[in-house]
């Protein structure tokens, strides 16, 4: 059974059709990287699947659970005085649980921001131990155990006591991983984990990726770095303009596109020099 099935999702903001109808499904243990051009969708569709944003209509599942089904809507006809009527629209929408209902659920997904987004006020600890002890009801032993073992996997044990301002870029994102580790996500996604840093943190970062990898751990990356894709990911999506242009094997497409706008997409990255090699051993 799949451990993520997407269905036809589409979502739009104003006339701006962003999403047009996206369908795939992850395995247990896969890692699926997300490329493509700035305003193809990627941001959005990653948003739409942790519960950040909704989509309009289309169906998501987790863990063989249907978090987000679909429903039909009437949509009543508009008239002006003296106009003849005209009859009421069926529209399928989206049908969502309610809010604290969503929350839980929503947690089977994890999200490591591309700015970290760790509390200032709060040390390393804190900053991973604070949903643990007020979203799960954690004890504060139990927090505190849980978030040594996470910072460990990701090769920061020693900085437990530090807070965000005394943490280089990729420590931050490490610590950014590690919290989301610490929730227990069915999925582990990211949102262009590296683009706020430069080459040797970039590689840090991606070193622990490659690790989580070996460990097991179901990713969903958006990301820039080809080279990485290819080497991590296991399945690639090339999105564009809304649309999945391509899915298959990362090594496959990425060396191998089937349509024109990949292996321009892909070309571009290859001549201007701008991806990171990444050591995955």
């Amino acid at each position: 059974m799949a451990i993520l099935e997407v269905d036809n999702i589409k979502k739009s903001f104003g006339d701006l059709e962003v999403l047009k109808g996206i369908t795939f499904s992850m395995e247990k243990g896969e890692v699926l990287a997300v490329i493509g051009s700035s305003g193809g969708g990627k941001t959005t569709l990653l948003r739409c699947l942790t519960f950040l944003e909704r989509s309009d209509s289309g169906r998501i599942t987790i863990d063989g659970e249907e978090i987000v089904g679909e429903g039909e809507f009437v949509v009543k006809s508009k008239k002006k005085k003296g106009e003849t009527s005209e009859p009421d629209k069926i529209v399928i929408k989206s049908v969502y649980p309610n809010d604290g209902e969503l929350r839980v659920k929503g947690l089977k997904m994890g999200l490591v921001f591309q700015d970290f987004n760790l509390f200032p006020e709060y040390s390393v600890l804190g900053n991973l131990t604070l949903a643990p002890i007020l979203v799960q009801k954690k004890s504060k032993e139990e927090a505190v155990a849980l978030a040594e073992e996470m910072l460990a996997k990701v090769g920061l044990g020693d900085k437990r006591d530090a807070y965000p301002y005394q943490l280089s870029g990729g420590q931050k994102q490490r610590v950014a991983i590690a919290r989301a580790l610490c929730m227990n996500p069915s999925i582990l996604c990211f949102d262009e984990p590296t683009s706020a840093l430069d080459p040797e943190l970039t590689l840090e970062v991606l070193k622990v990726i490659a690790s989580l990898k070996k460990q097991g751990v179901t990713m969903l990356i958006v990301t820039h770095e080809i080279e990485f894709a290819r080497e991590v990911a296991d399945t690639v999506i090339f999105l564009d303009k809304g649309v999945v242009l391509e899915h298959g094997d990362a090594k496959e497409l990425i060396d191998n596109p089937k349509t024109e706008r990949a292996r321009e997409f892909l070309n571009k990255i290859v001549s201007s020099g701008t991806d990171t090699d990444v050591v995955t051993e």
